[in-house]
């Protein structure tokens, strides 16, 4: 199979991801055709662009950008189909693009996404991260560090869809440890100057998705028990971190939001592992 081809079905699977089809895979050979993708293979990346817009609720252009994808999430979706490749998919990499436009994002982003939904090899998983920076901002960054969420973030909140998009991805239950504590930290970052952003975030996750997240609460208030396990409480208690700190400068008004009803708890392990010296 050359790259080209297994770049091709790995898009469409991408795309289509309604069964339990595992990601398909193939090998490298011809690698010099993705330099210029036949028309299906680029007719595919489009439509992954478009079904992972739709999904993520942005109209076109997404986030008013409208310049088309490139060949970037085809050299990825080659990578990714041959992975590990003796280390030529590793090497293929490197002729990934950073920047891209906001189609090109979100065809990286549903790319990604599925491959990480379908169990890849964490390695693969961290490279995913690093060239897909929507996935890193709204998973957890990859090896490469945050630096590139930055970027997303600032046109997400430009954005009002993208503010919604941002919205209600960080106000759905954590999936890991280190997702938890990624947001937290983004939501910690954003104040002062977003506080209605960071509150629409918390009043959105306790109506939508408050027993879960108080699941989680309770989950990390047990490993605190003898003997203890600090770092899983700390990454649950990192999300509220946000909404405890808004609660210690003007907590009166908080209380006459409905939207957070129930979040007592999470402020109350936060200060607790805050009084721990586990989190500053």
């Amino acid at each position: 199979m050359s790259a080209t081809d297994t770049a091709l079905r790995l898009l469409l699977w991408a795309t289509d991801r309604s069964g339990p089809e595992p990601p398909p895979a193939g090998d490298l050979s011809d690698v010099g055709a993705l330099a210029e993708p036949p028309p299906e293979v680029r007719q595919a990346a489009v439509g992954l662009a478009a079904r992972t817009a739709a999904r993520l609720r942005l109209s076109a252009p997404p986030l008013g950008d409208g310049r088309p994808v490139t060949c970037g999430v085809v050299l990825l979706a080659a990578a990714a189909g041959a992975w590990p490749g003796g280390g030529a998919a590793a090497d293929l990499l490197g002729a990934v693009a950073r920047s891209c436009s906001a189609y090109e994002l979100l065809a990286r982003h549903g790319l990604a996404e599925a491959l990480l939904a379908a169990g890849c090899d964490p390695a693969l998983g961290g490279a995913l991260r690093d060239f897909s920076p929507l996935t890193a901002l709204l998973d957890e960054p990859g090896p490469g560090g945050p630096a590139r969420c930055e970027l997303v973030l600032d046109e997400l909140l430009a954005d009002p869809e993208g503010r919604n998009l941002f919205t209600l991805a960080f106000a759905a239950p954590p999936a890991t440890d280190g997702q938890s504590a990624w947001r937290g930290e983004v939501l910690a970052g954003l104040l002062p100057a977003e506080k209605e952003l960071v509150l629409d975030v918390y009043e959105t996750a306790m109506p939508q998705a408050g027993p879960a997240h108080l699941e989680r609460v309770g989950a990390a208030a047990r490993r605190l028990r003898p003997p203890s396990d600090l770092a899983p409480a700390a990454a649950t208690a990192r999300w509220w971190q946000a909404l405890a700190r808004l609660d210690r400068t003007e907590g009166e008004g908080l209380r006459s939001r409905y939207g957070l009803s129930g979040h007592r708890p999470g402020l109350d392990l936060y200060w607790q592992m805050f009084r721990l010296g586990v989190l500053g």
